[in-house]
C-alpha cells in the first residue's frame, strides 16, 4: 500500500521503513518494555515481528504503525491488526501499542490509540475492535479507560504464545458508538462533587496536562517535573467535605477526566485530561465555575495562570476574561513560578 501517515498534535503514525528496524529491535530488547510479553526479543525475532507488521499493512491496510514525534524520533508503535481464527477470541481486529521507556507517562499511548481507532473506524469501516492486556499491566488498563473502551470480562482468555508460557488477557472492546473516538465532543456535561477516591485519577491527568503544556520547557531543563506527591496531598485536602474550596468532577465511564476547583470568587483549578482537549469540556466547565462564583454573590471573578501557559491565557481571553497588570509570585510543592491575574465581571 501507499505510504501511510496520520498526524496528531504531537505525534505521527506512519508506515514502517527499513531504517526503523534498529530502533524497533532496541525497544524489543528492553526488559522493562517487554516485561508483560515474556521478556526481551532477539534481533531475529524482532525482525520477524517487523516483517509481520509490514505484511499486515499490505494485506489488510492496517497494522501496528510506527509512532514518532514531530522531529522524527522513534517512540514505538500503535495500531490495529487482524488476529487469526485460531486466536482464543476468533478472527478479530485488535488495537495495541508499545512505547520506548523514555516515552512513558506523557499520554502518547492514548493520543496514538485515539488516532489509530479513528482511522480504522472511518477509513476502513471496522465495526468493532478488541484489545487486551495482562492483569498486572495497570498502565495499559488506564489507557483503555481513557479511550472509553468497554471492559468485557466474559471474553477474558488464557492462551499460549510462541516463546513463553500461558498468557492471560483481560479484554476491552471499542465501537464507533461506545469509544471516545465516537464522541469527539461529549455534548452537555454533568458534574459531581469530588471525593477522596478521585485523587489518584485527577492527579494523573493533572501531571499529564503539565507535561503536555510545558513539554519544551521540561525537555530544556527550564522547569522541574511536577511534584506528584505534593499535588496528591493538596487534592486530598481540597476533596474533603470540610474543605473551603468546592471541586466538581466530570467523568467518563466512571473515570474522572476533568475538574474545576472554586474558592470564594476565584477559579483555583480548571484541568481537562489532554486526551479530551478540544471536546468542549473546558468551556462548559468554565461556565459552570462562573455560575458557582455568581451564586455565592460575587460580582467579580479572578483566576491565575502561569505566564508561560499561552494556550490557557488565550482560552480565558476568548471567554471574556481580561488580563490585569498584576503578576504574582506563587510557591507550591517546592516550585516557584509567576502567574498572570485575570478577572471577569459578572454580567
Amino acid at each position: 500500500m501507499a505510504e501511510m501517515s496520520i498526524t496528531t498534535e504531537r505525534l505521527v503514525l506512519r508506515s514502517w521503513r527499513h531504517a526503523d528496524a534498529d530502533d524497533f529491535a532496541r525497544m524489543n530488547a528492553d526488559p522493562e518494555v517487554m516485561a508483560d510479553l515474556g521478556g526481551p526479543l532477539s534481533r531475529a525475532a524482532s525482525d520477524q515481528k517487523l516483517e509481520r507488521f509490514q505484511c499486515a499493512a499490505e494485506e489488510h491496510g492496517v497494522t501496528r504503525w510506527v509512532v514518532a514525534d514531530h522531529e522524527g524520533r522513534f517512540l514505538g508503535y500503535c495500531g490495529t491488526i487482524t488476529q487469526p481464527a485460531e486466536h482464543a477470541l476468533g478472527w478479530h481486529y485488535d488495537v495495541g501499542w508499545r512505547l520506548i521507556r523514555g516515552a512513558w507517562g506523557y499520554g502518547y499511548a492514548t493520543e496514538a490509540a485515539t488516532a489509530a481507532l479513528t482511522d480504522v473506524f472511518t477509513r476502513v469501516g471496522v465495526a468493532e475492535v478488541s484489545t487486551y492486556t495482562a492483569p498486572d499491566n495497570t498502565r495499559s488498563q488506564a489507557v483503555m479507560g481513557r479511550l472509553g473502551l468497554q471492559r468485557r470480562p466474559e471474553l477474558d482468555f488464557t492462551q499460549r504464545y510462541a516463546g513463553f508460557g500461558p498468557w492471560t488477557g483481560l479484554v476491552w472492546t471499542a465501537t464507533p458508538e461506545t469509544s471516545m473516538v465516537g464522541h469527539a465532543r461529549l455534548g452537555h456535561i454533568a458534574t459531581r462533587s469530588a471525593t477522596s477516591g478521585d485523587v489518584d485519577a485527577v492527579e494523573d491527568y493533572h501531571a499529564r496536562c503539565f507535561e503536555h503544556t510545558f513539554a519544551a520547557q521540561l525537555a530544556a531543563g527550564e522547569f522541574l517535573p511536577p511534584d506528584r506527591g505534593g499535588m496528591q496531598a493538596q487534592l486530598r485536602r481540597w476533596f474533603e467535605a470540610a474543605s473551603d474550596v468546592d471541586t466538581r468532577i466530570v467523568e467518563r465511564n466512571g473515570i474522572p477526566i476533568a475538574h474545576i476547583t472554586v474558592g470564594a470568587n476565584r477559579l483555583v483549578h480548571l484541568f481537562v485530561d489532554p486526551v479530551h482537549h478540544r471536546a468542549g469540556i473546558g468551556g462548559q466547565l468554565l461556565a459552570t465555575a462562573e455560575k458557582m462564583m455568581a451564586h455565592r454573590g460575587h460580582q467579580e471573578f479572578e483566576l491565575h495562570v502561569r505566564v508561560e501557559n499561552a494556550p490557557a491565557i488565550a482560552f480565558y481571553l476568548q471567554a471574556g476574561w481580561a488580563m490585569t497588570d498584576r503578576v504574582i509570585r506563587t510557591a507550591e510543592h517546592g516550585i516557584v513560578y509567576h502567574e498572570h491575574v485575570l478577572v471577569k465581571r459578572r454580567r
